[in-house]
């Protein structure tokens, strides 16, 4: 090791022993030393500057809470861009559940990937996922898809063949539509976010 690195090195452990010890110009300096670079790891993988900007504060909030537990004696470079990947990763699994979240990713993050979303969507079986979800359905409901989707029957024809309305037919086919248009649009978030993941990990 140089007499320069070292000497950064005993700067850093210096600067840590301060941090531990709550002292706030330890902490802007080491901000200072670290921030530029952990936020432009993390704008590489969200690909939205204020996002970033939101795991960048996080991080720094995260060190500042466990200063006390800070390991002087391992590389806080890590450390640190550990706690930045850790972050990015809870944010990917945030999208699952937060459908404006990952339209956001989805739109931005598009150029980060070998293949686009419809590509990795185009590598499942989509009548697979639609079978899935008719088997969702109720007896009845599945029945009446099957009668109309499947078999080409006319809402009349079923109509008569269940004993029931036109308008029940319909209501059927309806709601039926919709929880496999849902089924299928969850499975393809789920991909979208596995492959983010992939790509990160």
């Amino acid at each position: 090791m140089s007499n320069q690195n070292q000497e950064k090195c005993e700067n850093d452990v210096e600067l840590l022993h301060l941090l531990k010890q709550g002292d706030n110009v330890a902490f802007d300096k080491i901000y200072n030393l670290y921030s530029q670079k952990i936020y432009h790891n993390i704008l590489r993988v969200v690909k939205q500057s204020d996002l970033a900007e939101e795991i960048l504060q996080e991080v720094f909030l995260k060190i500042w809470d466990k200063r006390s537990s800070i390991n002087v004696d391992t590389s806080f470079k890590s450390y640190i861009f550990r706690i930045g990947h850790n972050l990015v990763m809870d944010l990917f699994r945030r999208a699952a559940f937060d459908r404006n979240l990952i339209n956001r990713l989805a739109i931005e993050s598009n150029s980060a990937f070998d293949n686009s979303t419809e590509d990795i969507i185009d590598f499942k079986d989509t009548q697979k996922l639609i079978d899935e979800a008719i088997e969702l359905l109720p007896p009845q409901r599945r029945n009446v898809y099957l009668l109309c989707k499947i078999e080409g029957k006319t809402y009349q024809e079923v109509s008569e063949l269940l004993n029931i309305s036109t308008s029940t037919v319909s209501d059927h086919i309806v709601k039926a539509t919709k929880l496999i248009k849902h089924h299928i649009k969850d499975i393809h978030y789920s991909i979208f976010i596995a492959a983010i993941i992939s790509k990160i990990n």
